[in-house]
């Protein structure tokens, strides 16, 4: 589910992500190649792009290196954006884990915890071990 997309790439060991002047403009082409995955509203294209773009630039590198591993675009990646890719893929798994962890925490008297979320993180776990 994207909600657990947006929590996971907010991650705090993602938003340290050095974003370098250089990786400008193969973002943006990653951009292009990724943009169907993005949830983009469609009808209001050009607002949302701008709103992406102003969002922090650790979460748009993170969000387009992610989208980048789903569809299988890494390999267009330069040097410096290899290096942070396989990074994020290094912390991915454990950082799914702790994912998992919250989501099952007991959140009622009965000890519930949210069976959706977690779902999500399973399902989005799957996604990015499955593209290895």
């Amino acid at each position: 589910s994207s909600k657990v997309m947006d929590v996971f790439i907010k991650a705090a060991e993602y938003m340290e992500m050095p974003v370098r002047r250089s990786d400008d403009e193969p973002l943006q082409k990653l951009f292009v190649a990724v943009r169907s995955e993005l949830n983009l509203d469609l009808k209001n294209i050009r607002t949302e792009q701008a709103k992406f773009w102003k969002q922090h630039p650790s979460l748009v590198k993170m969000e387009l290196l992610i989208q980048a591993h789903l569809t299988r675009e890494s390999f267009a990646l330069t040097p410096a954006l290899v290096k942070d890719y396989r990074h994020m893929l290094e912390l991915a798994p454990r950082l799914l884990e702790e994912l998992v962890k919250i989501a099952l925490l007991p959140r009622s008297p009965n000890g519930f915890g949210w069976l959706r979320p977690a779902i999500g993180v399973v399902e989005l776990s799957q996604s990015i071990i499955q593209v290895f």
